[in-house]
């Protein structure tokens, strides 16, 4: 069994109600290279292949990746917490009504989790209860770092008090970070912004206290933790060395890795290997980051270079995405 808990959609609803209110998204379509993407006001683009939309093209390209079971999340392009509260929940509403039916019609091969108009917590602890009672999504996906939010803001508080309560997993993706330098060149909004907003986000969860505020909150950290994992050490020192990390962090960062979990996306086994063996196997699971080119394609052979034992490999595969995120 090997389950997929990255890869993301974008439901062909959503994306008719996101075009057809362009002056409330700011999101056109246009062609590039021969190919259909969607063009945000913002001056990114998003390519709009045909995995992210045609289930029948994903159980394929499933199937020869040798995944059993995807766990669906919108892709982080449909987030859109900058605009309107009420439209982006309505599109949450819609991302998450038709993940619920590809759940239902395929329950062998789908699970997904929730996604939620962050901007307005009101509307994002009301859709994601919803989604949690009704469809019993068990994770919910959220951009590492929110427009002018950070994860230890009090803002956040009710929905780390709800997740905790409930058990609901947050899964941590970063989004676009802007074309501005650094990230002007060379493809670095993703290739260093993104793993870059990840280490920003569990460095703020912890010597921001949520974790002591919140010790049974489950966060799932993709692209393998991003580059928290590679200078743990340093919060570690930093911590035992300066008192700015203590004002709201009363333990050493180590007492807190409990409470986060780290996909297998890191493109190196050697990178990979030092996450397993520095952090835990019962700490990281089978990712994929499907249908983007930034994707792991042949996740089985990523986690059978490792030769790792039966026990741990089934752990990596399957058993903790059962016990945390499906």
């Amino acid at each position: 069994m090997l389950i997929d808990v990255h890869s993301h959609f974008i439901p062909p609803e959503g994306l008719d109600f996101l075009l057809s209110n362009p002056e409330v998204f700011g999101t056109t379509t246009t062609e590039l290279h021969g190919m259909p993407f969607l063009r945000f006001a913002s001056g990114g683009v998003h390519p709009l292949t045909p995995g992210f939309t045609d289930i029948d093209r994903r159980l394929a390209d499933m199937d020869r990746q040798g995944v059993d079971v995807q766990v669906l999340s919108v892709s982080p392009a449909m987030f859109y917490y900058e605009a309107d509260a009420e439209c982006t929940d309505q599109l949450a509403r819609i991302c998450n009504d038709y993940a619920y039916k590809v759940t239902q019609q395929y329950p062998d091969r789908f699970r997904a989790m929730a996604d939620v108009a962050m901007q307005d917590m009101d509307l994002a602890l009301k859709e994601l209860r919803r989604v949690h009672e009704e469809y019993h999504m068990n994770a919910v996906e959220t951009a590492a770092i929110l427009p002018g939010i950070m994860p230890d803001d009090e803002y956040m508080m009710p929905f780390y008090e709800y997740c905790e309560k409930e058990s609901v997993t947050i899964f941590l993706h970063p989004t676009f970070t802007g074309t501005e330098p650094p990230y002007d060149r060379y493809y670095n909004m993703n290739l260093i912004g993104y793993v870059q907003e990840t280490n920003w986000a569990l460095n703020r969860l912890i010597f921001g206290g949520i974790f002591e505020r919140f010790p049974n909150l489950r966060i799932l950290a993709c692209h393998g933790g991003g580059l928290f994992p590679y200078q743990f050490g340093r919060l570690v020192h930093g911590w035992q060395v300066r008192p700015e990390t203590k004002v709201s962090c009363p333990k050493s960062p180590e007492n807190y890795l409990k409470n986060i979990y780290y996909d297998s996306v890191t493109h190196s086994a050697k990178s990979l290997r030092f996450l397993i063996d520095g952090f835990g196997a019962d700490r990281v699971v089978t990712g994929t980051d499907y249908p983007y080119d930034m994707a792991d394609d042949d996740p089985a052979q990523t986690l059978q270079s490792l030769e790792l034992d039966p026990d741990t490999a089934a752990m990596i595969a399957h058993k903790t995405a059962e016990a945390v995120i499906c």
